[in-house]
């Protein structure tokens, strides 16, 4: 019944439809994908980029679940005004975390230039800029590890 509401007027065009069949899209791969890791399961140990694209389409499935859920629930008149709420939320942080992020990296970027260091023991393996990145995020967000400047005091 809910499936023939989305479809209503606009005959299939509307945001909740397109999502729904998104949603199947993602599914069906990501089922795929995993079918295709357990085959072989033996040959690629470790992140391997089948690993990196199954997360990848599972999380978007996720975001695609969540989005299909507040469907559901705007059809309830309860729910219709949290919902909105919700999106009107989400839709307002867009450009928050558009500006957060290009600080992340402007500032990641100086860093990086200016030869500063952060412990790398959390993240072994992994390209200086990243780590740089990673770390410069996890500092705007309240984490306290320092970075060594060692570079530019002499001795």
């Amino acid at each position: 019944m809910l499936e023939l509401i989305k479809f209503g007027k606009k005959g299939g065009r509307s945001w909740w439809s397109v999502n729904s069949r998104v949603l199947y899209t993602v599914f069906f791969f990501t089922f795929w994908l995993r079918i295709q890791l357990k085959e072989h399961k033996d040959e690629a140990q470790g992140h391997s980029l089948a690993h990196i694209w199954h997360l990848l389409l599972e999380l978007w499935m996720i975001l695609l679940v969540f989005t299909e859920t507040l469907f559901y629930l705007r059809t309830y008149k309860r729910f219709g005004k949290l919902v909105q709420l919700v999106w009107l939320v989400l839709w307002d942080l867009i450009p928050f975390c558009l500006f957060f992020m290009l600080g992340i990296c402007m500032f990641s970027a100086m860093f990086y230039l200016l030869h500063v260091k952060f412990d790398s023991l959390n993240y072994p393996n992994i390209h200086p800029f990243m780590l740089v990145l990673i770390q410069t995020y996890r500092n705007s967000v309240g984490s306290s590890d320092l970075p060594d400047d060692s570079y530019w005091i002499s001795e």
